[in-house]
């Protein structure tokens, strides 16, 4: 029998037996959802199933389907700091991810935070912020994927860095990176015994909340091809660590420095102006309009090399007071080996070793006990992404 037309039954069922209250009881169920289990749920997704058919998925997030919409269960305020969505939005999204929230004729972008089992049918997804308008039940949220740089080649899907972080090297090598410290990501030349032209350090920590799960704290370029200047980014924070709304006292803002110059931050007027030139590095920042006036929109463009068709790479806001990096052609920089942990040449099997504080706190039984309430393990949060393609 088709999963869904399990869950509808189910629904009916809870339905009924929520129907009838206890003698000097009100009718309340988990968490004060019995109203949300109702008729009206299985409408919602009966709706879904229809829309679906007469749009037939093409690809996903592995690029195999297009990114999916869901209904919202339950109305929703302005300036809710959750919503209420069917139970099949875990299986395609995560902590870190947006959304484009859409109905009566207006919409918004709204990124998650966590997501928590509000019972058999039904997820309550935690929001970075909150809503800015007030939407019905039945409205769309629809999830945003990723997409590179219109004027910039497509990135190899079998090469990248993201969740933990999650390595696919320029070897083709794939695995976790787990030890906190600074690391060198790429390097041209590959030997180290000749000047860098290029290097591209990354500095990677926790969240300041978890001690498992690596965040990209900072990132810093170098060489020669920047007349050995070094050029910084770091993300914008708060003083409490978490989300990129933990608290509403801001430490720094996304920015950009040059050598020991002040830091330069950005606003939405400025995209797609140039910033800065140093040696053979152009810099241009970018509003990423998808993601709405979030913070996450922040992105720096960066093109380097002598060569006719630079290398183009992309630094941007991450969701968890941290960074993302998206690399493409690099190729074009005239080498066939390039050093670092996403470069040609293997890693050190000593970065994928847990740090103790991590170790520490999965051997503990009430860390263990937390993580699996609410029905099962909770949403792994969304780490740094860093992805890198020769073309």
């Amino acid at each position: 029998m088709d999963t869904r037309v399990v869950c509808c039954l189910l629904a009916c069922i809870l339905n009924q037996a929520l129907a009838q209250p206890p003698v000097g009881e009100d009718r309340v169920g988990h968490d004060g959802l019995s109203d949300v289990l109702d008729s009206r749920l299985v409408q919602i997704w009966l709706k879904e199933d229809k829309e679906r058919l007469k749009h037939p998925p093409a690809t996903n997030r592995d690029g195999k389907t297009p990114p999916l919409s869901f209904l919202l269960v339950t109305d929703c305020s302005a300036g809710d700091s959750f919503l209420w969505v069917a139970v099949g939005v875990m299986s395609e999204a995560q902590a870190g991810d947006c959304f484009t929230l859409e109905g009566g004729g207006i919409s918004e972008v709204v990124c998650a935070a966590s997501f928590e089992n509000a019972g058999i049918l039904t997820v309550q997804m935690m929001l970075v912020g909150v809503t800015t308008f007030a939407y019905t039940g039945g409205s769309t949220i629809t999830l945003i994927l990723p997409t590179p740089s219109p004027t910039s080649p497509t990135p190899s899907p079998s090469v990248g860095m993201h969740d933990d972080p999650h390595v696919c090297a320029l070897s083709g090598e794939c695995y976790d990176i787990k030890k906190p410290s600074e690391y060198v990501l790429l390097r041209a030349p590959f030997d180290e015994q000749e000047p860098a032209n290029l290097e591209l350090i990354g500095d990677l920590d926790t969240d300041g909340v978890r001690p498992c799960g690596l965040y990209v704290k900072h990132f810093a370029l170098r060489g020669s091809w920047l007349d050995n200047q070094v050029v910084r980014v770091r993300p914008h924070t708060r003083n409490v660590g978490g989300a990129n709304r933990a608290s509403k006292q801001e430490v720094t803002k996304f920015s950009l420095q040059l050598g020991n110059s002040s830091w330069m931050s950005f606003t939405f007027n400025d995209s797609h102006r140039q910033v800065a030139v140093v040696g053979q590095l152009t810099v241009r920042f970018v509003w990423r309009e998808q993601y709405g006036q979030h913070i996450e929109a922040q992105s720096l463009e960066f093109s380097v090399g002598g060569g006719v068709q630079p290398v183009t790479f992309s630094i941007s806001q991450a969701a968890h007071q941290a960074l993302n990096i998206d690399m493409w052609g690099l190729s074009r920089l005239g080498y066939s080996r390039l050093g670092g942990v996403l470069g040609t040449d293997g890693h050190l099997t000593t970065i994928e070793e847990p740090s103790l504080e991590c170790r520490l706190a999965s051997s503990n039984p009430e860390h263990i006990e937390q993580r699996t309430q609410a029905g099962g393990l909770a949403p792994a949060e969304r780490a740094s992404t860093m992805r890198v393609s020769w073309e």
